[in-house]
């Protein structure tokens, strides 16, 4: 037979296991949580392609019917471009603000339009680097037409996006 003092003590004994057990846990508890929590999430993909839609369908660089308003994505007019091959101003970049940067190569013409040439030139050499980890480039050719003085011409558009990470 147990004593009451023995009683007491066994209790006690018990409610540390308990604490101990319970501490044991929570600390196991916390460490599965933030392994499957993640704070930090690269959007540089998406937000390179959206950026390159953006490129892409833009009032600044495509054909826009006057009657209609429509923008007709992949006909590029050189109208509206006039002598000028940066569109910074449309896209509302101001100089060394931005860690995206983009260019539109048409061959046939032999033109280049940029969106923040400078930050482009300056991350270019880099994405074929060591460093070039920190550098997301994304590239899209597709079968454009181009509209000039001179009528539609059938050309190669090649979209280059290239983004700090």
């Amino acid at each position: 037979m147990i004593c009451k003092k023995g009683l007491v003590t066994l209790n006690y004994l018990v409610w540390i296991l308990r604490f101990i057990f319970l501490a044991i846990l929570m600390v196991s508890i916390g460490f599965v949580v933030s392994k499957y929590v993640n704070v930090r999430v690269d959007v540089s993909s998406v937000e390179s392609a959206i950026f390159l839609e953006r490129l892409f369908s833009s009032n600044a660089l495509m054909f826009q019917d006057a009657v209609t308003l429509r923008i007709y994505p992949g006909v590029i007019d050189l109208k509206k471009l006039g002598t000028s091959s940066n569109l910074d101003a449309e896209f509302g970049i101001i100089k060394g603000s931005r860690h995206i940067s983009g260019r539109v190569r048409i061959k046939e013409i032999n033109k280049n339009i940029f969106v923040g040439k400078r930050l482009f030139d300056d991350l270019e050499p880099q994405i074929d680097s060591i460093f070039g980890g920190n550098v997301h480039d994304l590239e899209q050719i597709f079968l454009g037409k181009v509209r000039s003085d001179a009528g539609m011409q059938n050309v190669v558009v090649n979209l280059k996006v290239l983004q700090l990470k």
